[in-house]
């Protein structure tokens, strides 16, 4: 505002500056001609008058009867006022002041305008007639004196000028700054309001009414904008809020169909897989126990029964992951304990180059579940973290903690994290993680069931799942399970 404020000044000064610069010339000028004519035309008028005195003096006394009362009538002519040079011409004699500071041969012819011949003396001629005798006056006068006081007088004026065109500036200045700074403060009101700060007021202290009125109808139409405004907002907000959880439920809805219609189709794949799986298991058992112990026969049946197994272990994972927990088998369990000798199995299997933080309270309000569901939870997500700090090693954090309860969880929610320091995800990978058979390992590294089967239960088990990844940042996956309600006491879990 203080920049906008001395720009207007600026252009106010400038302005007063550029049409004085035009006026107040022909002003001087004008008032230096008419001081310069009034000055000259009362001297010319006053040596004039005051010749014709003396030459009356001449004509009416006794003067021309002596030259020495000529001379001294001529003496009083240069000391009595600005006289510089007197002579009386009668006939052919010639008498001249005794006092006077000019001396001239012969008389000087009349000057008819002030400062004329450039003598800085005024001469002019006045004949005397008194019979019989006649003469002529020469008296000269300096112009000097009156030139100073024409020098002075101009001087004068163009000191008031100054004077008048400062006290004109400065008032200027000052009434363009009461007239324009409230306007500069409602200009500056309005861009900010106009980008959004509606709750800026639009108001001035100015003395003027009309800055005043006009501040008040802005401010009443500001008032009239930010309710219509707020109320676009809100319902901009309003519809943006509906149209993310409109998305965000078909998200869920598909995911859930797709996953739903590849559960049916794995159960209805493993029950099969597993129907078959059995014979060839029993067959090979009885031909290995018809075999020498110490044959390659024997050591390739072994191989099968080995491989038997491990597909056994996938169709089982595959079961876990397409059935629905039926919620009769479900009692409130405090998990603290089962994860705890979950974890205390899986760091036999770790690595030495990872590090396990655990922080488990030693009891957890009760959830309801199963004890080999959170078993096989805390398993799949732990070995899931152990492969993503592979080969260098990291650290794996399991954390239980607590979180306020919501129209989703009245008695709250009970939160079971699990972190780990390893390569991470991009936000496309995270999103396909749960998929059954999705995996980013080699072939032959992984099944991509783990965490379908994790996903599995814990819809089962009505939880949700957080996934908090960046590329190179590790990653942290949260299960929030509902804390179960009633007295109920929660059983001790796992033994």
């Amino acid at each position: 505002m203080e920049k906008l404020t001395g720009t207007l000044r600026g252009r106010i000064a400038l302005a007063v500056i550029l049409v004085h610069a035009v006026l107040l010339p022909a002003l001087y000028l004008s008032l230096s001609y008419i001081l310069t004519r009034s000055h000259t035309s009362l001297f010319v008028s006053q040596v004039r008058t005051f010749a014709r005195l003396v030459a009356d003096e001449f004509e009416l006394g006794d003067a021309l009867q002596s030259d020495v009362r000529s001379i001294s009538l001529l003496d009083s002519v240069i000391l009595s006022g600005e006289g510089v040079y007197a002579t009386l011409v009668v006939g052919d004699q010639q008498l001249r002041s005794s006092v006077g500071t000019l001396q001239l041969e012969h008389p000087p012819a009349d000057d008819f305008q002030f400062g004329a011949g450039g003598d800085s003396t005024y001469f002019l001629t006045v004949p005397i007639e008194r019979p019989p005798l006649s003469a002529t006056l020469h008296l000269g006068f300096d112009e000097t004196l009156t030139a100073a006081e024409i020098a002075t007088s101009k001087t004068r004026v163009l000191l008031a000028m100054a004077v008048y065109f400062t006290l004109l500036l400065t008032f200027g200045i000052y009434l363009a700054t009461r007239l324009s700074r409230p306007l500069q403060v409602l200009a500056l009101a309005s861009r900010r309001v106009a980008s959004g700060e509606t709750s800026l007021p639009l108001a001035t202290d100015s003395t003027f009414v009309e800055v005043r009125d006009l501040a008040h109808d802005l401010e009443r139409m500001r008032q009239q904008l930010v309710g219509v405004n707020e109320r676009l907002r809100g319902e901009i907000d309003r519809r943006a809020r509906l149209e993310a959880e409109r998305l965000a439920l078909e998200r869920q809805l598909r995911h859930k169909k797709n996953l739903e219609t590849i559960g049916t189709l794995a159960g209805g794949i493993a029950h099969e897989i597993n129907n078959t799986l059995v014979p060839i298991q029993l067959f090979t058992e009885t031909a290995r126990d018809d075999t020498a112990a110490d044959s390659q026969a024997r050591r390739d049946l072994d191989r099968v029964l080995q491989a038997t197994g491990r597909a056994k272990r996938i169709v089982r994972e595959i079961l876990t992951f397409s059935r629905q927990l039926d919620e009769e088998v479900l009692t409130p369990i405090d998990i603290a304990p089962v994860v705890r000798d979950a974890l205390h199995v899986f760091e036999a299997l770790i690595a030495p180059n990872i590090e396990l933080a655990v922080d488990i309270p030693v009891r957890c309000p009760p959830i309801r579940a199963q004890d080999t569901l959170i078993t096989q939870v805390v398993m799949n997500l732990c070995s899931n973290a152990y492969q993503a700090m592979q080969p260098d090693g990291g650290r794996l954090a399991v954390s239980l903690g607590t979180a306020p309860a919501d129209s989703q969880a009245p008695q709250g929610w009970l939160r079971l994290a699990i972190s780990d320091s390893g390569h991470g995800m991009d936000k496309q990978v995270a999103e396909r993680i749960f998929e059954p058979f999705f995996t980013t390992r080699e072939v032959g590294e992984g099944t991509g069931l783990g965490l379908s089967v994790v996903h599995g239960i814990a819809t089962s088990l009505n939880a949700s799942i957080d996934v908090d990844s960046e590329p190179g940042q590790g990653t942290t996956i949260t299960l929030s399970f509902p804390i179960a309600a009633g007295d109920n006491e929660p059983s001790s879990g796992a033994s």
